[in-house]
């Protein structure tokens, strides 16, 4: 210790050597206490798990209204109350906030750009629940924490990711020169014809498919006048996709680095289009990484959007006055509705349903709050429509068929063999493969459209295999849930694990050939370039 006189007062600092000793220790208590906490998350997890495995019998799940079902699950899990009640609206820390039922997520016109886009979405019912899910597909709470209640799930430790950075490659296979790097990734500017077509006196024209094709390394479709969707990946798990009357953009992050515009993990090829380029209705967000959820992504677009975010994310968004958001538990459903306008004043109607589906992941921004909040898929189906181009539509078990003018399914968002596809997105999100939630997917909400499944991210498999797929793992998810159509995202954007960045496709077409998946079934694209798929198939 050192002394510094100053007017006959002794004061004395701390030597160098004290110094760091005592944030040697307050690092070492703190992770030591993170480490506590994990393991205690993980004793009352396998408590909860036995406690909801007393209640999984057939008459449990089987029988009774939704509430009573609700009712035996929170008992299992031991949660207090509904999940989303876990956040209310009288908390003095955040903004009153909407209920879902009752939002308008009509733009404003004083929001700009976005606010002379034609299309108008409003939230038309109360959420309701898929029912009959069995307690295994479920999530859960245990004490302020989300847990992945799959027997597949394996907590990481601290020497896990001690061990994977000690071992960890460098290079990823990524050349110097950038010219390769340019030659091997190539970017492509999104088709503007295709995603925003001259319109027409009728909306029947304008949002039918245009006389045109657009070109994956999968397949070329000639689509004449058919009802079409369109995607286009922008990186990452970013997509933008237009379904009638619907403009979504999925885990949206357009800046150069993951955390901050300088620092995270670089991208490596630029963003194909700036986001005030873009034309949206909602946002979906399947978790709360810096890589699929931008915050200045979310402070741009604000409220002239309707954020569709898992359970526990609302408040989040509150914090930084965004207040247009529908937080949403697993198997939650919203009803939208879509009236697009033409400049002829005619309006064409189109009702979807939006669901919250099951994942294997995690999630957490800082040190202090993982898993915090949950995470989840999106599945959004149209159910109804007075278009007139959707005459010949889909039937899963009896292949094309006639329908009305007006086309519409059930009142419920379970799926029948009756029902038609109108046109269906499905976006993971992160997972690990977990074959029950999946074929749960499939089963309740029906076979999809068009699916994004991430194919990257995957090596070393000993550490990402519980919550990131492999492109085998993609190809799975692909027949599970009976896909008409995928795209493989989630790679050669940044690079977060140990395969090469050019990887990823080569071992998807690997895995089609090993499970004898046509080609054409399952894609991978240029950054930026649209991908038109027909939905009456």
């Amino acid at each position: 210790m050192g002394r510094l006189p100053l007017t006959g007062i002794q004061l004395a600092w701390p030597s160098r050597h004290t110094t760091l000793t005592t944030l040697v220790l307050i690092a070492g208590g703190v992770c030591v206490t993170v480490f506590l906490d994990t393991l205690y998350i993980q004793y009352k997890r396998r408590r909860a798990l036995a406690r909801r495995a007393q209640y999984v019998d057939d008459r449990c799940i089987g029988s009774g209204t939704d509430a009573e079902q609700w009712t035996l699950d929170s008992k299992a899990n031991a949660v207090v109350g509904h999940v989303l009640a876990l956040y209310t609206d009288t908390d003095d820390r955040i903004p009153a906030l909407p209920d879902a039922s009752s939002i308008d997520a009509t733009r404003t016109t004083a929001v700009t750009p976005w606010s002379s886009f034609r299309s108008q979405v409003r939230v038309t019912a109360p959420l309701t629940r898929v029912p009959l899910v069995p307690l295994h597909l479920r999530s859960m709470y245990v004490q302020g924490h989300f847990v992945n209640p799959f027997p597949s799930w394996r907590d990481k430790t601290l020497t896990d990711f001690v061990l994977w950075r000690l071992a960890r490659s460098s290079g990823n296979g990524l050349p110097r020169d950038q010219g390769q790097l340019q030659a091997s990734l190539p970017l492509v500017e999104p088709s503007w014809a295709t995603l925003y077509p001259p319109t027409t006196s009728c909306p029947c024209t304008a949002l039918a498919s245009p006389r045109c094709s657009v070109t994956s390394d999968a397949t070329t479709v000639g689509l004449g006048d058919q009802p079409h969707m369109t995607i286009t990946w922008l990186g990452q798990s970013t997509c933008y996709v237009q379904l009638p009357g619907l403009n979504i953009l999925t885990d949206p992050i357009f800046q150069n680095r993951t955390v901050t515009s300088w620092l995270g993990p670089k991208r490596l090829r630029p963003v194909p289009c700036q986001l005030d380029q873009l034309q949206m209705d909602i946002v979906l967000v399947s978790h709360n990484h810096y890589d699929h959820l931008d915050i200045q992504c979310v402070r741009e677009l604000g409220n002239s959007v309707l954020w569709f975010v898992p359970a526990g994310l609302r408040t989040w968004f509150a914090r930084i006055g965004v207040t247009r958001v529908v937080e949403m538990d697993w198997w939650q459903t919203c009803q939208l509705q879509v009236d697009a306008m033409s400049p002829g004043s005619c309006k064409v109607t189109h009702q979807y349903h939006v669901t919250a589906t099951p994942a294997q992941h995690w999630s957490g921004r800082g040190l202090f709050d993982s898993n915090r909040s949950l995470w989840c898929g999106w599945f959004v189906r149209r159910v109804a429509s007075n278009l007139a181009s959707d005459a010949t539509t889909f039937d899963h078990t009896h292949g094309p068929a006639l329908s009305s003018t007006l086309v519409a399914t059930t009142g419920d968002s379970e799926w029948t063999p009756a029902d038609h596809d109108l046109g269906s997105f499905f976006h993971c999100g992160d997972t690990g493969y977990h074959a029950p939630i999946f074929r749960a997917i499939r089963e309740y909400l029906g076979p999809v459209t068009l699916a994004a499944l991430p194919i990257g991210s995957y090596q070393p498999r000993w550490y990402m295999c519980h919550q990131h797929t492999s492109p085998d793992d993609a190809v799975r998810i692909h027949q599970d849930l009976a896909a008409h159509r995928s795209l493989g995202v989630h790679w050669a954007t940044f690079m977060l694990s140990d395969e090469s960045y050019l990887t990823p496709p080569q071992d998807l077409r690997q895995a089609l050939n090993d499970r004898h998946v046509p080609v054409d079934q399952f894609m991978t694209t240029h950054l930026g370039e649209t991908v038109v798929i027909p939905i009456a198939l």
